[in-house]
């Protein structure tokens, strides 16, 4: 436990430095898919672009040197997470279009070309760091929900350290830490973080993905009946990891088949085992009552994910909700 919360503490601040030192605007921008824009909907009173007027519409970013052309933002660069994209090909463009927007929000001070109450205007900004007030409440609930995850976790495999089920349900709660602070950087950038920075975090977030999966698959075929022998457990990682690593090599025909299908199969195969479970300890109602709580909380938790964020990718519609 000692270890699970120094963990915890280092990783909050690993995440917080990463965030605060990206360059800041203090606007908040919203894309409007409509008319294809990007629109500042708030100023940060505070910040270095305070005096923009509102509403506006962002239409590019340039170098105040002007030794760079103008880059014109379209409304996919906000996109929370690359997830949401079906192709490789829109993310290698995505993480190309942040790397170039980082790069431009590191200068010592750029020009925004924006329209609102009057015709097209010009303002030179000088970014700044980031302060701790501007971070959304989104990106505190991920680093609740992975700081929780992880401890709760490790709090049950102390109890039963060499048990392999507790083992299992300590890897699927740091899996949950591992997905959700990536997620927090990314999800909460106000345009744009290096791209370089953003394919990693997300690989990490995929490889979290997979591995909740695989270690959720894994328990309930073990909890809280065994219904395969310890052997046959390796057949879950043999084939989800290749699956992840074709994903992260982008080697598959679109994300849509290397991220999203994978984690809609584990979670169909999750209730799978737990109504296999619910049938197998029919006379023994202790094994019921654990099975309950423990099933229904991971398919009503990690169920409301899936269909919420992870299906309506799958059938080419946007997710009903944030991450």
């Amino acid at each position: 436990m000692q270890g699970a919360i120094l963990l915890c503490l280092a990783a909050v601040a690993l995440v917080l430095w990463t965030t605060l030192k990206q360059p800041w605007l203090g606007l908040t921008l919203a894309a409007d898919a409509d008319s294809h824009t990007v629109r500042i909907v708030g100023v940060d009173p505070s910040g270095p672009a305070r005096a923009l007027p509102l509403p506006s519409v962002l239409h590019a970013l340039q170098a105040a040197d002007e030794h760079r052309s103008a880059i014109r933002l379209e409304p996919g660069d906000l996109a929370e997470d690359p997830d949401t994209f079906e192709s490789y090909g829109q993310i290698r463009q995505f993480m190309s279009r942040q790397s170039e927007f980082a790069a431009l929000l590191r200068e010592p001070s750029v020009v925004l070309q924006f329209s609102g109450p009057d015709p097209r205007s010009t303002a030179t900004i000088a970014p700044s760091g980031r302060p701790l007030a501007s971070l959304p409440l989104s990106f505190w609930i991920q680093i609740v929900t992975g700081a929780g995850s992880l401890l709760i976790g490790a709090w049950v495999m102390a109890m039963r350290p060499t048990d392999i089920v507790t083992r299992l349900f300590a890897l699927s709660g740091a899996m949950i830490f591992l997905a959700a602070y990536p997620a927090a950087i990314y999800s909460s950038r106000e345009l744009a973080i290096d791209g370089g920075l953003f394919r990693a975090l997300s690989a990490l977030n995929h490889i979290a993905t997979f591995g909740f999966g695989m270690a959720m698959i894994a328990m309930f075929l073990c909890y809280p009946r065994r219904l395969v022998p310890p052997r046959a457990l390796w057949i879950v990682p043999a084939i989800f990891a290749p699956w992840l690593a074709a994903d992260i090599l982008q080697l598959l025909p679109s994300q849509t088949i290397g991220l999203q299908l994978p984690t809609l199969i584990e979670m169909l195969l999750i209730v799978g085992i737990v109504g296999l479970q619910w049938f197998a300890s029919r006379n023994d109602p202790r094994a019921r009552a654990a099975l309950s709580w423990l099933g229904l909380s991971v398919i009503v938790g990690a169920g409301a994910f899936v269909s919420l964020i992870i299906a309506p990718i799958l059938f080419d519609s946007a997710p009903a909700m944030q991450q």
